[in-house]
């Protein structure tokens, strides 16, 4: 009996610990996608003022792309939008 609830009792808690391991660790992938989708907007925005103050305007297939990229081509863009004379010559595949 007293080796039954020992188990019982060993089995309990190593079940919380996994709880409490499991919470954190999604709790820690939960921030880190956040801060990564907050980046990737915040870089998508710098983006749109850049191509505004720049071209005269973002047209609404831009946008779209905009919507969509990832925060490795939005970095992309933003440096080409920098250096090119044109809208369209920003989303030109790169070389």
């Amino acid at each position: 009996e007293g080796r039954t609830e020992g188990r019982q009792e060993g089995l309990e808690q190593g079940r919380q610990e996994g709880l409490a391991q499991g919470r954190r660790e999604g709790i820690e992938q939960g921030r880190q996608e956040g801060l990564e989708e907050g980046q990737r907007r915040g870089q998508a925005e710098a983006l749109r003022e850049l191509l505004q103050v720049r071209f005269g305007g973002v047209s609404p297939e831009a946008e779209a792309r905009l919507a969509t990229a990832s925060s490795e081509e939005l970095l992309r863009w933003l440096r080409r939008a920098a250096q090119v004379d044109s809208l369209d010559a920003v989303f030109e595949p790169p070389e």
